[in-house]
């Protein structure tokens, strides 16, 4: 604090993706609709000109609740696809309109009327056509400061809220109308596309679930959450809470509610829910549902969809080397397993194979399979999806780039590095010395037969000008939209129609509960507590999704699709 009773020395500087501060949280990035009534009053008071623009209102939260420091050199993001969010359109950011300095200035001319500081900060390193700013030593009001530091510590707020977008203490009433003005959001999508009858039906039946069973269940789990969040932050040395603005987002409205892409079919939650929340939350929340998802879905459905790839169906087929997994897993993190008909066999699994063949190819002098499995499983995974959602070959070779719209580039470099001196067992240059670790994923047959396969849907996407899906749609190519973007949807409309039936059985059995509906799985659980009827409500998932993949195989005269359901947790009511 200076003599004034004004914080000093925040910096906030150019970084050109958000930073979240551990691996598990990269995701969306979300501003908290509701604040405090503490530091509603203090924002008020004492920066009036800012509390009457919610535009500000937005980006000073942000600063104060959202960003984080930067790992080393300590500064905060303020970015396009900060500002792009502050300004409730997160498309403006891959355009490159969120016009970052435009609101810095705005900011800086509206903080000085509210302050005696002139400037309230400075703004440098600003060039014409680069959509970003430095901003340096911001000064605050003590009290303001003083409220900002009580509510990053807060995950729930306790008492009175307020609502940052009307701002105005919150009512019952301004609960009740989010509730329906998301609902009506989500609803709405089923018009931007041509989007089937019996998948429209799907949507409607997700979004008419009881809102009282969420509301019940997360009430029951707010402590729990609550722990889960601080323990996340003990990892971490930067400011605030992970996952505050979404936690804080569902206890106001519980009920998942679902929309689809812009783009293809998917069903997504329309803003922050419980199924955007990491496993250990989600379990917190669902701690008697059995959560199941596909088992190697893409792989799956490649190898039946995409022509002559017999040897990836007999990897799918044929059982992994049980005794010795299970000895991996008894040492390691636990992985999911695989269960099914006779309750004890476990599918081959890809990660596995992936890493094995990895600590064969290379060095690998440092990579320990029972700690670091799960950190190189993340990133296998982004090159696996890459792989069938049409990456170019240059960025799978670099396990990415750090230069797409949904990367966020200090992560991808952390993690590059990671890999490098995982299986390379030196420090050099990790963009360049990466590429040695998937040149030699390429070497695997498999990888290599499904970088084959791939290039000849591209060519053949490009010269017919688009591919038809399961659901009879055309997906086009155009101006706008290359032949990957349209593979990419074409694969995630067949994870759909597979999952289809799944969700239509579970929705319409009155004996079962259905949770949440998370692309390739879902959250479910009997009516009765009982062994038995676990079993059976596991079984009928299984024979769903059967189901679904018979239908897609034969639709596509292709060979069978080669997957079953994966119990991610709530395997122990099967017991």
């Amino acid at each position: 604090m200076d003599e004034t009773g004004c914080a000093t020395s925040v910096e906030v500087v150019r970084l050109w993706r958000y930073r979240s501060r551990h691996g598990d949280e990269k995701g969306r990035l979300t501003i908290p609709n509701l604040i405090s009534e503490d530091l509603y009053r203090a924002i008020d008071s004492h920066l009036p000109h800012v509390a009457r623009d919610e535009t500000l209102r937005r980006a000073l939260v942000y600063l104060g609740l959202v960003a984080r420091p930067d790992d080393r050199s300590g500064y905060l993001p303020f970015h396009q696809q900060a500002v792009a969010h502050i300004r409730q359109a997160p498309s403006l950011a891959s355009r490159g309109e969120a016009k970052v300095y435009q609101l810095a200035c705005r900011l800086q001319g509206t903080l000085r009327e509210d302050t005696d500081a002139d400037p309230p900060f400075e703004i440098v390193s600003h060039r014409k056509g680069r959509n970003c700013t430095q901003i340096r030593d911001l000064s605050l009001p003590a009290p303001v400061e003083r409220a900002f530091e009580a509510e990053c510590a807060e995950v729930f707020i306790q008492g009175d809220k307020a609502n940052l977008q009307k701002w105005t203490l919150d009512h019952p009433r301004h609960r009740s109308d989010r509730r329906k003005d998301t609902r009506q959001k989500a609803d709405r999508t089923t018009h931007h596309r041509d989007v089937p009858v019996r998948v429209q039906q799907l949507q409607q039946r997700l979004n008419q679930l009881p809102k009282q069973r969420f509301t019940r269940l997360v009430k029951r789990a707010k402590s729990e959450l609550a722990r889960l969040a601080r323990q996340r932050k003990s990892s971490t040395d930067g400011r605030g809470i992970p996952y505050q603005s979404q936690l804080r987002t569902i206890a106001d409205r519980p009920k998942p509610l679902y929309k689809f892409t812009s783009r293809t079919l998917r069903l997504t939650p329309a803003g922050p829910s419980l199924a955007s929340l990491p496993t250990e939350m989600r379990q917190a929340v669902f701690d008697d549902y059995l959560e199941v998802d596909m088992s190697s879905a893409h792989l799956a459905l490649a190898a039946s969809s995409w022509g002559d790839l017999e040897n990836l169906r007999d990897f799918l087929s044929s059982p992994a080397d049980t005794a010795s997994l299970d000895a991996r897993q008894s040492q390691g993190p636990q992985q999911p397993q695989s269960v099914n008909a006779d309750w004890k066999s476990i599918d081959r699994d890809w990660w596995h194979e992936l890493t094995g063949w990895l600590s064969r190819e290379l060095p690998a002098h440092r990579y320990n399979p029972e700690q670091d499995f799960e950190q190189v499983k993340s990133v296998l995974k982004g090159f696996t999806y890459g792989l069938f959602f049409g990456m170019r070959k240059q960025n799978l070779r670099t396990l990415g780039t750090p230069y797409a719209d949904s990367t966020d580039r200090a992560e991808y470099l952390e993690s590059a590095r990671m890999m490098v001196r995982l299986f390379l067992g030196n420090r050099s240059e990790p963009k360049k010395a990466v590429s040695k670790i998937g040149e030699a994923l390429f070497r695997h047959p498999l990888v290599g037969q499904l970088l084959q396969k791939r290039e000849e849907i591209l060519s053949r996407i490009d010269t017919q000008g688009g591919i038809e899906d399961c659901f009879g749609r055309r997906i086009e190519t155009s101006d706008e939209r290359d032949a990957k973007s349209v593979l990419a949807e074409h694969m995630q409309n067949a994870e759909l129609r597979v999952m289809l039936p799944v969700g239509e059985a579970v929705l319409e059995d009155d004996e079962l509960r259905f949770g949440l509906w998370q692309h390739d799985g879902v959250t479910i659980k009997p009516k009765r507590h009982k062994s038995r009827k676990y079993r059976n409500t596991y079984e009928k998932a299984c024979e769903a999704l059967q189901k679904g993949c018979s239908a897609l195989s034969a639709q596509l005269e292709g060979p069978p699709i080669e997957t079953d359901l994966t119990v991610d947790y709530g395997s122990e009511f099967l017991e």
